[in-house]
C-alpha cells in the first residue's frame, strides 16, 4: 500500500495544478489508477477484489462525464484552456443542464436499485440492496 501512496498523492496535486481540460484528465486518471492500486494492495483481503472493479468502473464513467462536461463548456470555438472557459458565457438554462443531468441520472440509479430485492454483484451473485433507511 505504501508504494501508491506517494503516487495517488502526486496525482491529487497534478489535478489541482491542471491549467486546460486536457491535463486536468491525464492528471485524473493518473489520481484515479492510483487510488485504485491503494485499493487493490491488499487484493487478497474478502471484498476488495470487488472493491477493485466497482471503483475501476466507477472511476471509468465519472472521466466520461468529465470529458462531456469539458466539451460542453469549450463551446463551439473549442478553447479547452480554463481561461478560456472562464471567459465563455453560457446561458442559464445551458448552466442549469450541468448541474440536472447529472443529478437525474444519479436518482434514475439508485430507484432501480430500490426496486429489486436484491442487485447484481459486478463478479456474480446476488446481494440484498441497500434499503432507504440503510443508506441514511
Amino acid at each position: 500500500m505504501l508504494p501508491f501512496f506517494p503516487a495517488f498523492l502526486a496525482g491529487m496535486n497534478l489535478v489541482v495544478l491542471a491549467a486546460d481540460a486536457f491535463s486536468f484528465l491525464v492528471a485524473w486518471e493518473f489520481m484515479s489508477l492510483a487510488s485504485w492500486a491503494l485499493v487493490m494492495a491488499h487484493h487478497k483481503e474478502p471484498g476488495n477484489l470487488e472493491a477493485g472493479y466497482v471503483y475501476i468502473v466507477m472511476a471509468s464513467a465519472g472521466t466520461l462525464a468529465l470529458l462531456l462536461a469539458f466539451g460542453l463548456l469549450a463551446g463551439p470555438e473549442g478553447g479547452y484552456a480554463f481561461d478560456a472557459i472562464r471567459a465563455h458565457k453560457i446561458s442559464p438554462l445551458r448552466a442549469a443542464s450541468f448541474l440536472v443531468l447529472p443529478c437525474s441520472a444519479r436518482a434514475r440509479r439508485l430507484d432501480s436499485c430500490r426496486s429489486m430485492s436484491s442487485c447484481r454483484s459486478p463478479i456474480g451473485g446476488t446481494k440484498p440492496c441497500l434499503g432507504a433507511d440503510e443508506r441514511a
